[in-house]
């Protein structure tokens, strides 16, 4: 969830902000200036706090308010670069699905 979420509040991030090219990678800087739900907020809060204490979160069901994000932010950059120059290849995607896979814990 993790891994989704960052690149979804950094999307939201850069549509709220447009005359900037990057988002901040300091995360809570990133989560403070997004303007997200209060309860979208409280679980990133959690998250955050858990994982201060170990190095993997391991695996859980995705917060419905956490997956509304993450659906949402990705479709709304869809819809605003339909262009799928920037798209890579799809063998360059399933090359890069592969080697995920094989770095998956089992």
């Amino acid at each position: 969830m993790v891994y989704a979420l960052r690149p979804a509040v950094a999307l939201r991030w850069l549509r709220l902000h447009p005359g900037e090219a990057v988002a901040p990678m300091h995360f809570p800087t990133l989560v403070a200036e997004s303007d997200l739900p209060v309860d979208v907020v409280a679980i990133i809060d959690e998250l955050l706090a858990r994982k201060a204490v170990t190095r993997e979160l391991g695996s859980g069901p995705l917060p419905p308010p956490i997956g509304g994000l993450i659906d949402a932010e990705f479709a709304l950059a869809r819809d605003r670069l339909p262009d799928e120059r920037w798209r890579a290849a799809p063998e360059v995607i399933a090359a890069a699905d592969d080697l995920f896979r094989r770095w998956l814990p089992n």
